[in-house]
């Protein structure tokens, strides 16, 4: 039998599972998974006697292992890892059947649901569309180790100049024709826009770093237009950004022609403090494995630095008509009485929580049981409030604005729970997780006064 046409087809199947799970399709993803584990494990008994045929047997047995752990079949990883580990496999695939070997022995032991193994699937699924990212400090102070402050700094400067960029872009891409409520929709796009963690090395440190586009709230935008875009986006941050040689002057062109000063200034700015000469680390691109270097992302040079975050004017940063959040301190004494002032500076992001009592639009009310407690964010003259309990997420140019916003979207998202719910009951029908989840929040945290 062709072991390399078994596996060729197994991997258009697990290809075809992949590409289903993306989509949702839990069932579609099951199907195809099924079907590449039958392929890939005849491809590996081909070998199961043929122990100088490493590393290819271990590495057929150790694919099968994670199809069959994926599709919930714990007993047959559990097997086929320990056929791989009957050969010779090498040590850093062993440590990979070994943690195999693991999971599905724990799944077994404590009875566990076959959905742990969707939810293995999914971060598989994410990981072969992963950057990889390796941090490493620029001082041996510490031998290889690196300060965590270093490694949150980076993650954070990742994600903000990911979550700019993709608004950035959406911009450019998007009319306030191309959808219903543009506001909407464009606030649904920011919500989810996230750049996750699916995978960590510690020699050093290293992160495998991607975007989940299908199974977020970008589901509800159905707009074909969107689609396109939202398939495109983080391969597009690969290529503008991680990629980037940054102090080649044909790309330079092409960022200033593609991107505002403004634009790049958002996009650029939180990353360049991670890629200066004075930056503590430096960063590479890796191989899935962490090995070898894709390529050691440059320092950027003072020239460099004047294209990628351009000095932006005041009256550039802040309209006229913007709110400014500031920051006052001051000296006072201990009965309160106000002394010398130190500081007054506008801020460009803060965050602070709110009471939220009784919350009244259009003449229906919501009355909280308790107090609750919510946290709003300011940001570039923006506030919002991404709630967690409730899914909502609302923004406004002022604290009233967001907040009447906020008990619009709340009362309605409660109505129509209430609606849903009476609906699935005369039908004998259930809600879906999610939704009966939600509904029950609301039940528990408020009165309906309408």
């Amino acid at each position: 039998m062709d072991i390399r046409l078994l596996h060729r087809e197994a991997v258009e199947l697990a290809k075809l599972a992949n590409k289903s799970l993306q989509g949702g399709d839990n069932v579609g993803y099951l199907d195809f998974a099924a079907r590449a584990l039958v392929k890939e494990k005849k491809a590996a008994l081909e070998l199961i006697s043929d122990f100088d045929a490493e590393p290819t047997r271990s590495v057929l047995f150790r694919s099968a292992a994670t199809i069959a752990f994926n599709i919930g079949n714990f007993e047959e990883s559990l097997k086929l890892a320990h056929l791989a580990l009957a050969g010779n496999p090498y040590d850093e695939i062993k440590v990979e059947l070994k943690e195999i070997l693991e999971n599905a022995q724990m799944a077994i032991d404590n009875n566990l649901s076959k959905v742990i193994g969707l939810e293995n699937a999914y971060i598989e699924s994410l990981r072969e569309k992963a950057i990889n990212i390796k941090l490493e400090p620029v001082e041996n102070r510490y031998s290889k180790a690196i300060v965590l402050d270093y490694i949150t700094d980076f993650l954070k400067n990742i994600q903000n100049c990911f979550s700019n960029f993709s608004e950035v872009n959406f911009k450019k891409a998007f009319s306030f024709s191309d959808f219903a409520d543009y506001n909407k929709t464009f606030n649904l796009f920011k919500k989810d826009t996230k750049a996750l963690c699916v995978g960590l090395k510690f020699k050093s440190f290293g992160v495998s770093v991607a975007v989940d586009t299908s199974l977020m709230n970008y589901k509800d935008i159905t707009s074909p237009k969107f689609k396109v875009f939202k398939g495109s986006i983080f391969t597009q941050f690969k290529e503008d950004v991680l990629m980037a040689e940054f102090n080649d002057t044909g790309y330079q062109k092409k960022i200033k022609k593609k991107y505002t000063d403004e634009e790049r200034n958002l996009i650029f700015g939180p990353l360049v403090d991670s890629l200066k000469e004075k930056s503590k680390y430096r960063i590479s691109i890796v191989d899935k494995d962490f090995k070898e270097t894709v390529k050691s992302v440059p320092v950027i040079n003072s020239k460099s630095m004047l294209v990628m975050k351009p000095p932006i004017e005041k009256s550039k940063q802040f309209d006229d008509s913007e709110i400014l959040l500031k920051r006052t301190l001051e000296l006072t004494n201990p009965s309160g009485h106000k002394g010398e002032k130190i500081l007054s500076e506008a801020l460009e992001y803060a965050e602070f929580k709110v009471n939220l009592k009784d919350l009244t639009i259009d003449g229906r009310t919501a009355y909280f049981i308790n107090p609750y407690e919510q946290k709003v964010i300011f940001n570039r003259g923006t506030f919002l409030i991404d709630d967690e309990v409730y899914k909502i997420y609302v923004e406004g140019q002022n604290f009233q604005e967001m907040e009447n916003i906020f008990t619009k979207e709340l009362i309605s998202k409660f109505e129509s729970l209430l609606n849903k719910e009476a609906e699935a009951l005369s039908k004998k029908e259930q809600l879906s997780v999610d939704d009966n989840t939600i509904l029950d929040s609301f039940k528990s945290t408020i009165m309906k006064g309408w």
